[in-house]
């Protein structure tokens, strides 16, 4: 398993720049996942099961912390936080990480947020 791929991304707000939290695991050049965790005040650590099965069939992976969420910045202001300020945010963070295709694994509330961010991403390449 290829881990240690922990980033601090910025992502640009309205209310100014703040960064999030992502780590990646695993390096697969097909099968990518962003995991994104449930809310409110859920962090990417119950995603951690995925420890014991996706390195063992090739997935490579990326955890996730929202903005205001364990180890990303905690913005105290609540103008932030809104649909579509969470699906810019995971607009800017798919644009911090190039993948070529990505499935995105989502409990609660953040599928919302992935099934709006859907159109505005690239079309999936083979």
């Amino acid at each position: 398993m290829l881990s240690g791929g922990v980033r601090m991304i910025p992502i640009k707000t309205p209310k100014g720049t703040f960064r999030v939290w992502t780590e990646r695991t695993g390096n697969d050049p097909r099968i990518k996942v962003l995991l994104l965790r449930g809310g409110p005040g859920m962090t990417h650590e119950y995603f951690e099961a995925f420890d014991s099965w996706f390195p063992g069939v090739g997935i490579e992976y990326y955890y996730y912390d929202q903005l205001g969420f364990f180890y990303s910045d905690h913005p105290e202001d609540d103008d932030l936080w809104t649909v579509p300020g969470f699906v810019e945010e995971v607009e800017q963070e798919r644009q911090a990480r190039p993948r070529q295709r990505t499935t995105s694994i989502c409990s609660a509330t953040p599928g919302a947020f992935d099934e709006s961010a859907g159109p505005s991403a690239p079309p999936a390449q083979p």
